[in-house]
């Protein structure tokens, strides 16, 4: 049960790719096509090297302080930042160690 106050987890797409980013309407477009939530114009290096890398597994935990509409506060930053280390801890902590090792 959702508690007022409390911080909330959503899984969705992020968009990447500097020419949605740009173009409000291409973005609001390809948010509605993809249910993309948030975008972010740096992320799309990230992901190909991860591509380039041949990983066809993987999981990005994203902190985002950045409001919806462009609006950014940076008193937000280490806040977002915080949540996301600790979902990625609790996602550790909850894996099996591998015996392969």
């Amino acid at each position: 049960m959702l508690q007022e106050g409390c911080p909330r987890i959503h899984l969705s797409p992020i968009a990447s790719g500097r020419q949605v980013v740009r173009d409000d309407r291409l973005r609001q477009q390809f948010a509605a096509q993809i249910g993309a939530l948030a975008y972010d114009c740096e992320f799309d290096s990230v992901i190909e090297s991860i591509l380039g890398n041949c990983k066809d597994s993987f999981i990005c935990i994203r902190g985002i302080s950045d409001y919806k509409d462009g609006t950014r506060r940076k008193e937000w930053q280490p806040y977002a930042a915080l949540a996301a280390a600790s979902v990625m801890k609790a996602i550790i902590c909850g894996m099996e160690a591998p015996t392969n090792v």
